[in-house]
């Protein structure tokens, strides 16, 4: 099979806004599954190939890429020549349904010592619809857990309950004070602040129209004699 090399960041279109696709029951034995490249692309329809500079490779299977079961999207190689590499995502995106896989023959040139994640919790303002999102604004940062183990060559991450998403307080008025600094922004989005309910406020609440979501998802990848790489995915907000 040909791979399609890129650098830098990808942008994938998935099937829906609410993310519903495949689970991890639908997927081959994946140690198999990682050891047959020449045929994961056919059978699987949402499979990204990582390739550190290193050397270094994982597959990360379910991430719904697949549209058209009549026009399949085949394994997507990608090349990454810094420890961090990013992976921004369009609406559908499911990292929760997804596994990480790595072949027998990786894991024997690279031993693998631990496989972590965290997600980046972050604030959008909602429009029933549209949306202004807060990336840099006080996101709240999950410590590293280890990644569920499901054998030898496969790992998973753990499903978010996205009803009860962590954050930290919110200082509405230092809030409206970011929005105004940042350049070009319609003062709509200000505005709408004054609809949340005055005790939330001034208990630094966070009620609509601020909503939390997860903004960042990191895996982070301890292999070999103290090497570390870590992928970064970045997820958008709202529907």
């Amino acid at each position: 099979m040909k791979f399609l090399v890129f650098f830098g960041l990808v942008v994938f279109s998935f099937i829906s806004c609410n993310g519903v696709g495949n689970s991890s029951d639908a997927h081959a034995d994946s140690s198999v599954l990682a050891d047959s490249g020449t045929s994961i692309g056919k059978r699987y329809l949402d499979t990204v190939f990582i390739q550190f500079e290193d050397g270094f490779e994982c597959y990360l299977v379910g991430l719904q890429l697949g549209m058209n079961p009549e026009n399949p999207i085949e394994t997507v190689h990608l090349k990454s020549a810094s420890d961090t590499f990013v992976y921004e995502s369009e609406m559908g995106y499911n990292l929760d349904d997804a596994q990480l896989c790595f072949t027998s023959k990786a894991l024997q040139n690279f031993p693998l010592k631990e496989v972590n994640e965290r997600r980046t919790m972050v604030l959008s303002i909602q429009d029933e619809g549209p949306h202004y999102d807060l990336y840099d604004w006080h996101p709240y940062e999950e410590p590293f857990a280890a990644m569920q183990k499901l054998n030898a060559t496969t790992y998973k991450p753990r499903k978010t309950d996205y009803e009860n998403l962590p954050f930290g307080k919110v200082n509405y008025l230092e809030l409206k004070k970011y929005l105004n600094s940042q350049e070009g922004i319609e003062k709509d989005w200000i505005s709408l602040l004054d609809s949340v309910d005055a005790k939330k406020r001034n208990a630094s609440l966070v009620d609509y129209p601020l909503q939390v979501g997860v903004g960042l998802r990191w895996v982070q990848l301890k292999y070999g004699k103290g090497r570390v790489k870590v992928i970064k995915f970045i997820v958008p907000q709202g529907c």
